[in-house]
């Protein structure tokens, strides 16, 4: 009886890495010595206001960075994007998180994603080219950037709080 147990749960985490590994493949190599590409874009609050100064990637350079890529009607992304605001009040001091919304139909969406989530950590407007850049192909989609703006980190689909944890240390 143990032994199915252990058995099953086994069987269970080789199906998952290896789905999660598949998925993965799209996304863009993780060696840590590459700059992910650049981006400038706006910020939104959860009011709707688009900030007249854009945010710029290298203002992320210097501490390692989780970058959450989300779409406003994705289910996946409305579950864990808590576990992301979660990783930002605990860890601010030591990491960047940022997410960047796309295929989304107005910046009001946006808004009121933020505002039902109660999102504190800035929130961009991504763009169909961004999206091609980082070959985001499924939401949500997470990079983790190191403190140098490279790639060292990628996953897709749901994170924990503890998964993203991990990668962005």
């Amino acid at each position: 009886m143990l032994r199915s147990v252990v058995f099953n749960i086994v069987l269970f985490a080789i199906i998952f890495n290896g789905i999660s590994f598949f998925r993965e493949l799209s996304l863009l190599p993780t060696d840590g010595e590459v700059a992910a590409p650049t981006f400038s874009l706006p910020v939104i609050s959860a009011n709707g206001v688009l900030d007249q100064q854009l945010f710029d990637k290298s203002q992320l350079d210097g501490k390692n960075t989780v970058v959450y890529f989300f779409a406003p009607w994705c289910g996946v992304c409305h579950a864990s994007i808590g576990n992301l605001e979660n990783l930002w009040q605990d860890k601010k001091a030591d990491i960047n998180v940022i997410a960047i919304a796309l295929s989304y139909d107005s910046a009001n969406e946006i808004a009121e994603f933020i505002a039902d989530k109660n999102l504190t950590f800035p929130v961009l407007l991504g763009t169909n080219e961004l999206m091609s850049e980082y070959q985001v192909k499924g939401f949500p989609s997470y990079y983790v950037f190191n403190d140098k703006g490279a790639i060292t980190g990628k996953s897709q689909g749901y994170s924990t709080e503890l998964g993203l944890r991990l990668r962005a240390m």
